[in-house]
Parts: structure tokens; C-alpha cells; sequence
């Protein structure tokens, strides 16, 4: 029986990348989640309108969007 917390990725595959984009706060919010969980190979990139939240997000890849728009307040 296959262990419900192994996660396999059948050999065909294994030459893929893996990029996880969170867009706005609850985007944001899972891709630093997945981030912390050691899902090995991906990269992970943080996009919101809101520069406090994305402040607090621990991704490395952050960009701020809309800022001359929303002045960073989502």
C-alpha cells in the first residue's frame, strides 16, 4: 500500500521545472505555505498589489503590482 504522504513522480517527468506563482494575498499566502513544505525543484514567486502583505510574505521573488494605480494598498 502506497503511504498517503508520499507524493511519486513517475520517471517520465522528472526532467520537468516546477514554478509556483502567488497572485494576490491568498496566492501569496499558499505558494509561501507550499514553499515551507520542501516541494523540492520548484521556484516560487509572490505577485500582489499590496505592499504590507506582500511584505510579509516569505518568498524571495516579490514584485509589487499596480503600485501607480493603488499606491501599494491593494
Amino acid at each position: 500500500p502506497e503511504n498517503s504522504e508520499t507524493t511519486r513522480v513517475p520517471s517520465a517527468i522528472t526532467g520537468l521545472s516546477l514554478k509556483v506563482f502567488g497572485l494576490g494575498t491568498a496566492g501569496c499566502n499558499l505558494a509561501d505555505h507550499l514553499s515551507g513544505v520542501g516541494l523540492s525543484g520548484a521556484e516560487f514567486f509572490a505577485m500582489d498589489s499590496d505592499a504590507q502583505s506582500l511584505s510579509r510574505c516569505g518568498i524571495e521573488n516579490r514584485t509589487l503590482i499596480g503600485e501607480q494605480t493603488t499606491g501599494g494598498l491593494g
